[in-house]
């Protein structure tokens, strides 16, 4: 070799890491620990795979700083060697979870000298300038196994010897997904492995055939050898280059897809089973204490429309555990039933009142005091359209009136008419100046209209003139939290 072709080689051996399984540790900003075994080392950088203990790695790895403690026999410790994180790639080997490759910025001569020593007697029969260009992933049907990346020299090998079989799948990049090796979708470049196969095999025998077995058995030498022949190659694995890899999504194996999917399924459905008994359990529907049969008798009268008998054991259930969650919920259910009595007792009011009102002679009807009456009645009914259309007429006779302008702004607001509602609680009328609800109103249609600041000058107005400040407080606060629009 001259010296020249002796450069050339130097150049080449400083780029090309040796074949070494080395245990090491990286350490990097913001807690970043990184455990795992060299594939390739030398006193420029190592790779291999590994998996991240603590911290958490940036989305573009690369250029990353990081110190590295190699496991080695030595009678000094290796010190921290300082190095560049080249690149960082999902790793297919089970295990781990990256594969990295790094760069060495600083290292002790010393660390450099032993280094060089430690692998000089393997560097013979690993390291070669050229290396046989790696592509080919197979899948192995019957073990549910890939094999790759491999050469396509121990593909032609593989085939000779039956490793591989008209059943498996080869790995299509261009398309992304694993096919058999007859289909037309392949390129030329993929279809120099079917017709290898088919040389070899006379018939092709499909998966799940009466002959499969035996099939199987004819070859189980053959497809020995190939796996045993891929254990030794193992041992003496190298590094290979960003152009050669080709990652695959565990997601696209044949052999993971059903199990996956029943695997998420049974967790999805343990998750929601979980999740539903301590639902049930938190809200007493499930809890086998005292309280708990309380507070489901309360909710079965209250189920039933039995007000009164639910709010007997609500009652009961809140002097015996005042401090209990259940009895916070009790509290809660009681309010709620008080509230939906007034008003049913305002409905029934209502409908009372308009039966008399629309039974009025023809000239009281044409009253716009008596038009707003009926309207109000709709209101309290929940008939907000009619109710809009009595408190128009009123107005209509008598538009300088504060409250039947007032009553059509609030009907407007219930209906969700929130231009129209405005127009008439845009200015409080001098009837109502004092009044609380109107400003709360006022801020509702505000809020509504996505008009925050003059809300929050309505609501502070509310509050100020609020002879039930808790109550009004509570209507503030869960329109805020829930402001519809």
């Amino acid at each position: 070799m001259n010296s020249s072709d002796n450069e050339g080689f130097i150049q080449q051996r400083a780029l090309r890491l040796v074949t070494l399984s080395v245990g090491f540790r990286l350490f990097g900003p913001r807690n970043i620990k990184l455990e795992g075994h060299s594939t390739g080392l030398n006193e420029n950088g190592l790779a291999g795979r590994c998996n991240l203990v603590t911290g958490e790695l940036p989305l573009s790895p690369r250029g990353l700083i990081l110190e590295a403690i190699l496991d080695l026999p030595k009678d000094r410790p290796f010190k921290k060697i300082k190095g560049e994180l080249l690149h960082a790639t999902p790793s297919w080997v089970p295990g781990f979870r990256y594969f990295l490759a790094m760069k060495f910025l600083e290292i002790t001569p010393e660390d450099i000298d032993f280094l060089r020593h430690f692998i000089a007697w393997r560097e013979a029969d690993y390291f070669k300038p050229d290396k046989p260009y790696r592509e080919w992933y197979i899948f192995l049907t019957s073990e549910q196994k890939v094999y790759g990346p491999l050469t396509s020299n121990e593909v032609d090998i593989a085939i000779n010897a039956h490793g591989i079989t008209p059943n498996d799948l080869i790995w299509y990049p261009p398309l992304g997904r694993w096919m058999q090796f007859y289909s037309e979708e392949l390129d030329e470049n993929f279809k120099w492995i079917g017709e290898k196969i088919r040389e070899n095999y006379s018939t092709f025998i499909p998966a799940g055939s009466t002959d499969q077995s035996q099939f199987q058995n004819e070859q189980s030498y053959g497809r020995a050898e190939f796996l045993k022949s891929k254990d030794q190659e193992s041992v003496q694995e190298e590094k290979i280059s960003d152009e050669q890899k080709i990652y695959l999504d565990e997601d696209e194996l044949p052999s993971t897809r059903r199990k996956r999917f029943i695997k998420r399924l049974l967790i999805s459905i343990a998750i929601l089973v979980l999740t539903a008994l301590g639902t049930a359990y938190w809200l007493g529907l499930a809890d086998p204490t005292h309280k708990g049969t309380l507070f489901r008798t309360a909710e079965k009268y209250r189920m039933n429309g039995e007000r009164y008998l639910a709010i007997k054991y609500y009652d009961y259930l809140i002097r015996v555990y005042p401090e209990d969650r259940l009895a916070k919920f009790a509290q809660e259910k009681i309010k709620e039933l008080l509230l939906q009595d007034l008003n049913e007792r305002d409905r029934q009011m209502a409908n009372s009142r308009l039966s008399i009102l629309i039974k009025l002679p023809e000239e009281m009807l044409s009253k716009p005091e008596v038009i707003c009456a009926i309207g109000d009645c709709y209101y309290r009914l929940g008939k907000y359209e009619e109710a809009i259309e009595y408190f128009k007429n009123a107005v209509k006779i008598d538009p300088l009136d504060g409250v039947y302008r007032y009553n059509l702004g609030t009907a407007g607001l219930r209906s969700r008419n929130y231009q129209m509602a405005i127009q008439y609680l845009n200015r409080p009328p001098a009837q109502l100046h004092r009044t609380s609800s109107y400003y709360l109103n006022a801020g509702l249609t505000h809020l509504a209209l996505g008009q925050n600041f003059e809300a929050q000058n309505r609501f502070e107005e509310a509050m100020r003139l609020s002879d039930r400040k808790n109550t009004t407080e509570r209507a503030i606060k869960s329109a805020w939290e829930k402001p519809v629009r």
